[in-house]
């Protein structure tokens, strides 16, 4: 019996949800009469550094306020970081996207994620509004251009995920974490001259593997819309329907980043089975040929 990778991805969704996404975040401390000899790593907690720190400080995701002293490099990735103007670092400010909140007169501080204030605590309805539309936006035109221009390629990317979508989903998976590892080790070096870029070079494939994934992924959903639910609409329709079906799927506030992770998963999958659609092997003359 086959099951519907929608489906798959519904469940193993909700499964996700249930195992702690909900809780509370974990509240560190570090007081001011405390001193660290070494380095420091968080995941999705809030630190709250009072004392001293002699050497890095690496936190993904929850809150870091800072307070006291930091011997080093400080990095937030998917959080919020706040320097108190009292605070004492070192080392450079390296911030992905999180806000910030700090002093003006920070002069090491390095953001990567193409924000235009120095102070987002949180985006505004009309400003989440204007994001969201311009995704669908540039989704859609992206994705049509992209299939106007390579239609083969992006139809045999789709129909892998349609068909093989269990191994597609564990190559993915695979090249996902790899991804992932490696940015984290450039990140490590951010601060010598080889760190950014690799760091920008690591990013770049990331992107280009991505985006033509995605694309994948939006024609192997808008193909079933129109095989089982718009039938008597076109594929542009059922295109589009596919574009605004992910991307409200991406806002949902704790299944949204776990369905844009498992999107990415099948992106990154497909785009590397199939070598960008064109369905030949990476040290072979040909991998299949999918008959029409």
């Amino acid at each position: 019996m086959r099951y519907s990778p929608l489906i798959v991805l519904a469940v193993f969704s909700f499964a996700l949800s249930l195992t702690g996404y909900s809780q509370e975040l974990t509240r560190i401390d570090i007081p001011f009469d405390k001193e660290l000899s070494h380095g420091y790593f968080t995941y999705k907690k809030n630190l709250h550094i009072e004392g001293g720190i002699e050497g890095d400080v690496f936190c993904l995701g929850g809150r870091t306020t800072v307070t006291g002293r930091i011997e080093g490099n400080i990095t937030m990735v998917s959080g919020t970081l706040e320097v108190a103007p009292e605070a004492k670092i070192t080392g450079k400010i390296i911030t992905i996207g999180s806000p910030f909140i700090g002093p003006k007169s920070i002069s090491e501080w390095y953001d990567i994620s193409m924000k235009d204030t120095y102070y987002p605590e949180h985006l505004t309805t009309l400003e989440s509004l204007k994001r969201c539309i311009f995704r669908v936006m540039f989704a859609f035109l992206f994705g049509s251009l992209l299939i106007y221009l390579k239609p083969k390629n992006i139809r045999t990317a789709g129909l892998e995920i349609r068909t093989d979508w269990i191994p597609t989903f564990f190559v993915g998976s695979f090249l996902a974490i790899a991804f992932i590892l490696s940015l984290f080790g450039a990140l490590f070096f951010f601060s010598e001259p080889i760190g950014p870029i690799l760091f920008v070079a690591l990013s770049c494939v990331m992107m280009l593997t991505a985006l033509f994934g995605l694309v994948a992924v939006y024609e192997a959903i808008a193909y079933n819309l129109k095989k089982h639910i718009m039938k008597k609409w076109g594929f542009v329709h059922a295109f589009l329907a596919a574009v605004l079906l992910c991307e409200f799927l991406f806002m949902l506030p704790i299944l949204g980043p776990v369905i844009q992770f498992i999107a990415f998963i099948f992106a990154v999958g497909t785009t590397l089975t199939t070598r960008f659609g064109t369905n030949k092997g990476w040290f072979t003359q040909a991998k299949k040929v999918w008959s029409a």
